[in-house]
C-alpha cells in the first residue's frame, strides 16, 4: 500500500458517512416496535441496527481529527487553528438548533398542548454540551435525545488535540490503544455492576474506545509498513467480527442481557465499523463494489449534508411522521406499509431542510475557516491518506 503525500480527500469516507446518517435517521424513523411492521417485521430489525451508525460516525470522527492533528502537530497555530475551524464547523448550527427547539418550537408545543413543560430548565445541559451526563440518569428529551453523541464527540475534541500534542508521533498509537483498553474496561465494569444500558451507550468514558480506535487507524494511515500490516489483518478482523457480533446478539435474545453482553457488543461494532472506514482507506478510487458504493453521488450527498441532518432530523419526524401514517390508514393501506412511506418522506423532508440550512447558514462560516490556516513548514509534511 501505498500512502500519499499531505491531506488528502477521500470520497469513499464521504459515502461511509452518508451510510452512518441513513442508518441512524432509519433507526429513529422507524419506530419502538416491530410488531407496528406486521409481517414485514425482518425490515424494522434491519433499521433497528441502524442505530449504530452512530458508531460509525464515531469511529469515523476519531479517524479524521486524528489525521488533522498529526498533519498539523508542527504548525505554531495548532491549538488556535483547530478549536477556530472546530468552533467554525460544529457551533453556529448546533446552538440554532438548540435555541430554536427551546424558544421556538417548545413554546409552540406548550401552546398547542395548553401546559407549561419542565424542560426549560434542564436546558443548560444542551448549551455546555454535557447532555449526554444529563441522559446517563435517565432524564432524556425525547425531542432532543440525539444530541448525546455531538456531547461526546465535543468533548473528545476537547482533550484530544492536547493529548496528541503531548505525544511524540511513534508513542501515538500506545496513546490510542491505552483509551481503546481502559473505555473498554470502564464499560465492562459497569456491564458487569448491571449498570443501565443508557447510561452504558451515553457515557463518555464507556464510548471513548471507538474515538480512540479511528485515531488508530489515522496513524496507520501514515506508515506504509502498517497499511501492509492490516490489510492482512482487516482479512480477518473484519469477518471475524461481523460472525461474533451476530452470536453475541443472537445469546442475547436467547438469554436476555447476561454479564458482558453490552461491553462485547459495542467493541465488536467498533471493529466492524473501523474495518468499514480501513475499506475506505486502502481501496479509496478502485474499482471494488464496495469502494462503487461509497463513492456514489447519493451516498456522498447525504454525507455532505449529514451534520445537518443528524441534527434535524427527529423534527421532521416529530411533524410529519404521524399525520403521514393516520392519513395512508385512512385510505386502507397497511401499518407497514404507511410507516415505510411515512420514513421515505421524513428523510426526504430531512434532507431538503439539511439543504437549506448549508446554503443559508452552514456554507457561510465554513467559508470563514480559511482565516485560521496552519502555516506549515514544508519540511514538516507528513504521508497520510484522509481528508482536511
Amino acid at each position: 500500500m501505498r500512502v500519499k503525500e499531505g491531506l488528502q480527500h477521500i470520497p469513499e469516507l464521504d459515502g461511509l458517512r452518508g451510510i452512518a446518517i441513513l442508518a441512524v435517521m432509519g433507526f429513529h424513523f422507524s419506530g419502538d416496535t416491530p410488531v407496528y411492521f406486521g409481517k414485514l417485521a425482518a425490515v424494522y430489525w434491519a433499521f433497528f441496527y441502524g442505530g449504530n451508525g452512530v458508531d460509525l460516525f464515531f469511529v469515523l470522527s476519531g479517524f479524521l481529527i486524528t489525521s488533522i492533528l498529526l498533519h498539523t502537530k508542527e504548525s505554531p497555530q495548532y491549538f488556535s487553528s483547530f478549536y477556530a475551524r472546530r468552533v467554525l464547523r460544529i457551533f453556529p448550527l448546533y446552538f440554532l438548533a438548540v435555541a430554536l427547539f427551546f424558544y421556538v418550537e417548545l413554546p409552540w408545543l406548550e401552546h398547542l398542548y395548553g401546559a407549561r413543560s419542565t424542560l426549560r430548565s434542564e436546558q443548560i445541559w444542551y448549551w455546555t454540551y454535557l447532555v449526554n451526563w444529563h441522559d446517563t440518569l435517565g432524564n432524556i428529551v425525547g425531542a432532543m435525545g440525539h444530541f448525546w453523541s455531538l456531547a461526546i464527540e465535543e468533548q473528545f475534541y476537547f482533550v484530544w488535540p492536547l493529548a496528541i500534542w503531548l505525544c511524540s508521533r511513534k508513542r501515538v498509537p500506545l496513546l490510542c490503544i491505552g483509551a481503546i483498553v481502559l473505555s473498554t474496561a470502564l464499560r465492562l465494569v459497569c456491564d458487569l455492576r448491571g449498570y443501565e444500558v443508557e447510561y452504558i451507550h451515553r457515557a463518555t468514558f464507556t464510548r471513548f474506545d471507538t474515538l480512540a480506535l479511528g485515531g488508530l487507524l489515522a496513524w496507520i494511515a501514515t506508515d506504509e509498513h502498517w497499511m501492509t500490516v492490516a490489510q492482512r489483518c482487516f482479512k480477518f478482523v473484519a469477518p471475524a467480527s461481523l460472525v461474533l457480533f451476530a452470536a453475541n446478539e443472537f445469546a442475547h435474545a436467547e438469554l436476555g442481557r447476561f454479564a458482558g453482553y453490552v461491553t462485547v457488543s459495542y467493541s465488536l461494532m467498533a471493529l466492524m465499523c473501523g474495518s468499514l472506514i480501513f475499506y475506505g482507506i486502502a481501496h479509496t478510487g478502485d474499482g471494488t463494489l464496495l469502494a462503487k458504493i461509497t463513492r456514489s453521488a447519493f451516498l456522498r450527498n447525504a454525507g455532505k449534508y449529514s451534520y445537518s441532518m443528524y441534527i434535524f432530523h427527529l423534527v421532521a419526524k416529530r411533524e410529519a411522521m404521524v399525520p403521514i401514517v393516520n392519513a395512508l390508514r385512512g385510505y386502507g393501506l397497511p401499518l407497514s406499509i404507511a410507516i415505510i412511506f411515512g420514513m421515505v418522506v421524513c428523510g426526504l423532508l430531512t434532507y431538503a431542510f439539511a439543504l437549506l440550512t448549508w446554503n443559508a447558514f452552514e456554507k457561510h462560516f465554513l467559508k470563514l475557516k480559511d482565516r485560521f490556516p496552519y502555516d506549515l513548514p514544508a519540511d514538516t509534511r507528513i504521508a497520510t491518506v484522509t481528508t482536511a
